[in-house]
């Protein structure tokens, strides 16, 4: 995922990308992203392409496959919501209860 974003910010802003690089490098967590991908605007939709894609990939594998469908049940729950929480935020979704109800409304 890490590269996937760094790729996403390369076009907009090379910098950027490079802070996400040395995030990967030091094995940090994938929501210490989240600020840099937010703060460049104008790579919204390079980033939500970047995830999918990412997520697709992981879906595919037998790895991704086998944590999805059998061992999932072994992960603290804390770590499935923070992972879903992530992804959303990523992806630009608000989790905001108001947010909800609006968006609720607009459908």
């Amino acid at each position: 995922m890490f590269s996937d974003l760094k790729g996403a910010l390369n076009r907009f802003d090379g910098d950027k990308a490079g802070q996400i690089k040395a995030l990967r490098k030091m094995s940090a967590e994938l929501s210490e992203c989240v600020s840099i991908v937010e703060s460049v605007q104008e790579a919204d939709l390079e980033v939500r392409k970047a995830l999918a894609g990412g997520f697709r990939k992981i879906k595919g594998r037998t790895t991704g496959r086998l944590i999805g469908e059998r061992f999932s049940e072994y992960f603290p729950r804390e770590f499935l919501e923070n992972t879903l929480d992530l992804v959303i935020s990523l992806a630009g979704y608000n989790t905001n209860e108001s947010d909800v109800d609006t968006n609720d409304e607009m459908s």
